[in-house]
């Protein structure tokens, strides 16, 4: 029997899928244009804040827990909103990517944590191109 949750579930699975469908269909819209008119930032081979949003929104789903769900939403809409307006504003930043930029940046090891998964995705990709 389904219970009223299980709708919420289901339409957030669903509100998660079209998210992560138009952060593809805007890096494809980058690979698309011409080199010098590409975005360097909408790319899917490198670190996104949008994928760690997709492995809480997973776990949160997996544990039937919904503040990490909304959580892991949170982060896969503000990336996808972010890349998705940067393909006409190339300087915009989403609100947590701003503070992230500044609150987290400065802790030591995030930069180099930063740094590793950027290489960690640009690796995987370069594996299925």
């Amino acid at each position: 029997m389904l219970e009223a949750m299980d709708f919420v579930y289901f339409g957030m699975f669903f509100a998660w899928a079209w998210a992560v469908n138009q952060f593809v269909l805007s890096c494809m819209v980058n690979y698309g244009r011409p080199k010098e008119q590409q975005q360097p930032d909408v790319v899917l081979g490198e670190w996104h804040h949008g994928y760690l949003g997709d492995i809480t929104f997973w776990i949160g789903l997996v544990l039937g827990w919904l503040p990490l769900i909304l959580l892991g939403f949170w982060w896969r809409m503000d990336d996808t909103y972010q890349h998705t307006r940067q393909l006409k504003e190339a300087e915009y930043r989403s609100p947590w990517a701003r503070w992230f930029g500044k609150y987290m940046w400065n802790i030591p090891g995030v930069p180099q944590l930063a740094a590793f998964m950027d290489r960690l995705v640009a690796w995987v990709a370069s594996k299925h191109r």
